[in-house]
């Protein structure tokens, strides 16, 4: 007898990403500096959140408070409200200062 294949096939790392970018998360962060915040989503989501080295000199802090937000759409929100960007490559999400600077 021939072995069989199974039909369900592995998902992609851009799948398994935007699934775990949906999730809900309700958080309340005071004066949280990025990388902590960052370490939370990812912690969360168990996805790759890498901070450009020099943001973590100076690493921006945040006050947010946010109930039932994917997980992706709060990642936006401490982007955005440090005046920082963030772009997927490689499997992981880059933090940086500038687009593209990843």
């Amino acid at each position: 007898m021939a072995p069989t294949v199974s039909s369900a096939r592995a998902q992609s790392w851009e799948e398994r990403a935007w699934v775990q970018l949906h999730r809900k998360m309700t958080v309340e962060l005071a004066d949280t500096k990025l990388s902590e915040a960052c370490a939370l989503i990812s912690q969360f989501t168990g996805l790759n959140l890498i901070i450009y080295p020099k943001l973590l000199k100076s690493d921006p802090t945040i006050t947010i408070r946010v109930t039932g937000m994917d997980a992706g759409t709060l990642l936006k929100w401490v982007t955005h409200l440090t005046s920082q960007f963030a772009e997927s490559q490689d499997q992981a999400s880059y933090i940086t200062s500038k687009p593209s600077e990843a």
